[in-house]
């Protein structure tokens, strides 16, 4: 199988890569400790015919430098800054280890942004 498509998203902490594959309906995944560097095949049929959006959080490959980022709340913010500018808003959002730590954070700050929260 081919790997996916991969682009850069502006945030206020800096750039980072998001890997999107796939058509229809989105899921987006917030990646656990390590983040991903590379496409794992197991991804191609997580979301089943749908489509998946996976932006590096700050810290992770592809991701940002996370060293101004002080405390929990910083993280949310810089989390919640890539999950918009990767165009999740309003899509379900997966979360594994500390990615989904992070989504649930993101899903009670900013309700409306996320239709489901998968942990």
């Amino acid at each position: 199988m081919s790997g996916p498509d991969e682009r850069i998203i502006e945030t206020p902490g800096g750039a980072s890569r998001v890997w999107e594959k796939g058509s229809g309906a989105t899921l987006g995944l917030f990646a656990g400790l390590h983040g991903l560097p590379k496409w794992l095949p197991m991804l191609d049929n997580i979301n089943g015919a749908g489509r998946i959006v996976a932006p590096s959080l700050p810290g992770f490959p592809g991701g940002f430098d996370y060293e101004p980022l002080d405390d929990i709340f910083d993280w949310v913010l810089a989390a919640r800054d890539v999950h918009a500018a990767a165009g999740l808003d309003g899509a379900p959002l997966m979360g594994a280890s500390i990615g989904a730590a992070l989504a649930a954070e993101v899903t009670a700050g900013w309700p409306d942004a996320v239709s489901k929260l998968i942990l």
